[in-house]
């Protein structure tokens, strides 16, 4: 056999590998990546996937039998899923105890923390198969047997540190057999990749640019990936305008020393993509890859950022960046969009000139300051539209100090709409929803409304008329509205702009001077209103309506955007892998 590199062909030449433009090898050995595995996630599955998945071929690992896992790092964590899907119950061992939901994520039916006697105590005699993915110390042997039922196998596919020992009398008296296994063969390689795309198995994985090699792998030596390493960021992006995207990738920013790197399992779409791909906010910095509501874990952090680990599930929203100084007069009153320096999550450009692009993506470094903990009782898949839709409506909320008694009018009971009805209601007002669509009457009164208004109802809108004491407009409302607006306010009421009308906004100034109301806008919230967003939504169990796609059919959710057929918002589906 001739191996990939530090192996020589027949006629001596040498065989070198894959840090490099290209190779050549014989067509028997090069294999066909399944349609349904994104090439970005092949490479891992081509040693580490066949290394963990042969040996289970090989013994005939199958539904009903107990697999233990030891190691949870770059074979470990696939050879969880591998198992997971012939039908095994997995037992996951780590030192670790923060891999503990990662795993069971993947697939394990148990997580045993080595560290802790009981834990331990509590397999011993249970498993069927053990396998040794890391490299454990050599003396470790005699309590991995312990852990084997009768005739059961432990499975070498690491080099243990030193000659292995254990004593004789353990094998005797339980038939534990030990062995080991190298790689598979053709036809054991073409099962992997077969399997894989069956059932979904994806590595998880970080990403540096080719130009990086010697940087990744100080970090893989120093054990810090999680788990192995690809060198671009693969995304959706726009080539120009309209609303079409397509695969493209890119180099990411140098990873800075506060800043993290996510990857990314599930994205939003926001109106603010469509306007931006189509360039009606102005121009657009083609290629662009839309999406600034983000949620995923965190897979790699620098060196001074102390808030989140490695695993923490965390969203990003509109903003990636600003300078966050006392002396700022933005940051300082809570307004860190208008910071001279902010840098928003795509079409903005970085202080060095990088251009920052958004979540159509498989993953997203930023600003560590500028990702927020997802709470715990919220499910991520719903988390997305909090970090835009969410905090662009209660922000405002909270600067004009909304409270118990008020009386509150929303325009528009859509995207922003129907988040805006619940944070009202959960504030203590009473909330006032306008819609001409009167097949959502009973929806507005389930979220909280306590009163809905058909607008094309004349009695129902005589009936609001100067009853409200702020009024948030969050659907794209005619610029000839604002006169009808004005006139359900109370006096000194607000009507909060939300969301951009059509053309030149038109209204007498006597309606203003005469009621004095005031007219304003508001656009997102900065770190701490964001903050204050989602553990709000925590506690009065906000959650928005949703749609979910794949990321695959990212151009068919975004046509069912624009059609303004999205209930209520579109979350998209990455690779959810841990």
């Amino acid at each position: 056999g001739v191996f990939t590199y530090n192996s020589k062909y027949a006629d001596g030449h040498q065989a070198h590998g894959g840090y490099a433009e290209a190779v050549r090898v014989d067509a028997n050995y090069a294999f066909k990546i399944p349609a349904g595995i994104d090439p970005v996630y092949a490479p891992p599955l081509m040693c580490a996937g066949v290394t963990v998945f042969a040996p289970m071929l090989r013994k005939g690992v199958k539904k009903g039998d107990r697999v233990g896992i030891v190691g949870i790092g770059g074979l470990g964590h696939l050879a969880i899923q591998y198992a997971h899907a012939l039908g095994a119950e997995v037992v996951a061992f780590s030192h670790s105890p923060s891999k503990r939901e990662e795993c069971l994520k993947l697939g394990a039916t148990a997580f045993v923390d080595v560290s802790n006697k009981d834990e331990v105590d509590a397999v011993r005699h249970s498993l069927n198969y053990l396998f040794i993915t890391s490299d454990s110390q050599a003396n470790q042997y005699n309590d991995y047997i312990t852990w084997m039922t009768f005739e059961g196998q432990i499975i070498l596919l690491s080099l243990p540190q030193g000659q292995m020992s254990f004593a004789p009398r353990e094998f005797i008296i339980s038939e534990v057999a030990i062995t080991g296994s190298l790689i598979g063969g053709v036809n054991v390689l073409k099962k992997t990749l077969e399997f894989s795309a069956k059932h979904n198995i994806l590595p998880i994985i970080e990403r540096f640019p080719m130009a990086k090699i010697n940087e990744a792998l100080e970090r893989v030596n120093g054990g810090k990936a999680r788990y192995r390493k690809i060198s671009e960021i693969h995304g959706w992006a726009a080539k120009g305008p309209g609303l079409k995207v397509e695969p493209w990738s890119y180099t990411p920013r140098p990873l800075g020393d506060h800043d993290i790197e996510i990857k990314i399992e599930y994205s939003g779409i926001c109106g603010s993509d469509l306007h931006t791909l189509r360039e009606e906010w102005g121009p657009t910095n083609f290629p662009a890859i839309v999406g600034h509501e983000i949620v995923g874990k965190v897979i790699t952090k620098g060196s001074k950022v102390a808030e989140l680990k490695e695993g923490d599930l965390v969203g990003v929203g509109a903003q990636v960046y600003s300078c966050l100084q006392g002396d700022c007069n933005a940051c300082s009153h809570n307004l860190d969009p208008h910071c001279s320096k902010s840098v928003f999550t795509y079409n903005s450009r970085y202080a060095d000139g990088q251009p920052a692009q958004g979540g159509y993506a498989e993953a997203i470094r930023v600003d560590a300051s500028f990702a927020f903990k997802i709470p715990d009782n919220i499910d991520p898949v719903y988390a997305p539209p909090l970090m835009c839709a969410g905090v662009t409506v209660f922000a405002p909320m909270l600067r004009k100090g909304v409270k118990k008694g008020d009386r509150v009018g929303i325009v528009g009971i859509g995207g922003l709409g129907h988040l805006a009805i619940q944070y009202a209601h959960a504030l203590g007002a009473e909330v006032v929803a306008f819609s001409h669509s009167p097949n959502k009457r009973q929806q507005c009164l389930e979220l909280g409304a306590t009163t809905f208004v058909d607008t094309s109802i004349k009695s129902e809108v005589d009936a609001a008329r100067g009853t409200l004491n702020y009024l948030f407009i969050t659907s794209n409302s005619k610029s000839n509205q604002y006169a009808e607006f004005i006139s359900w306010m109370a006096f000194e009421g607000t009507i909060m702009l939300l969301a951009i009308p059509e053309g030149q906004m038109s209204f007498a100034p006597y309606d203003i001077i005469s009621t004095e109301v005031s007219i304003t806008g508001s656009m997102i919230g900065g770190v701490n209103v964001l903050k204050k967003t989602l553990e709000f939504a925590s506690q009065n169990n906000i959650r928005p309506i949703i749609e979910k796609y794949p990321i695959g059919k990212v151009n068919e959710a975004l046509q069912h955007m624009d059609e303004g057929r999205a209930r209520y918002r579109i979350v998209l589906i990455h690779e959810v892998t841990a």
